[in-house]
């Protein structure tokens, strides 16, 4: 019965470690899982609390994890880094559901800058709240234009 449980959980472990290499936000950390009995526990090293997080709530989302336990490490890189502001947005705006996907951001000099079209002021308002909070970001610059009536009119019929 042990050998039986112990290949049951094993499999649990290789099938997190595939969902958690498979998230492209996670990759680039080093994350090792063991399962005893359903409950999965994650060590290794993530950049953020937040990853360390999305970790967990992926290993939770794999069928037969019933629990999960997290050991990992958080090294959080330099401050204000241009490319980590990048990142931190990059997440920021795909995990606001009412941000479009044609939103995008740049970062210089610490200087985030949000570029698009949008169709309201709702959506303008939720892309630059998705970064707000970014820290090291010295200034967030919206630059998202919204289409006007006509130009949405204009595309629909074509």
């Amino acid at each position: 019965m042990r050998k039986t449980l112990q290949n049951t959980d094993d499999r649990l472990a290789e099938t997190v470690l595939v969902a958690l290499k498979a998230e492209p936000l996670l990759v680039g950390d080093r994350i090792f899982v063991t399962v005893d009995g359903g409950a999965a526990t994650l060590y290794g090293r993530v950049h953020s609390d937040a990853e360390a997080e999305l970790a967990e709530d992926i290993s939770l989302g794999v069928e037969g994890i019933v629990a999960v336990a997290q050991s990992m490490f958080v090294s959080r890189r330099a401050r204000g880094a241009d490319s980590d502001i990048a990142r931190t947005a990059a997440q920021g705006l795909r995990r606001a559901p009412d941000v479009p996907a044609d939103v995008s951001a740049t970062v210089r000099d610490r200087v985030l800058t949000l570029t698009g079209t949008v169709d309201s002021q709702y959506q303008r308002a939720a892309a630059c709240r998705a970064v707000g909070d970014i820290e090291d970001a010295h200034v967030v610059v919206n630059a998202i234009t919204i289409r006007s009536d006509r130009s949405a009119r204009v595309q629909q019929a074509v």
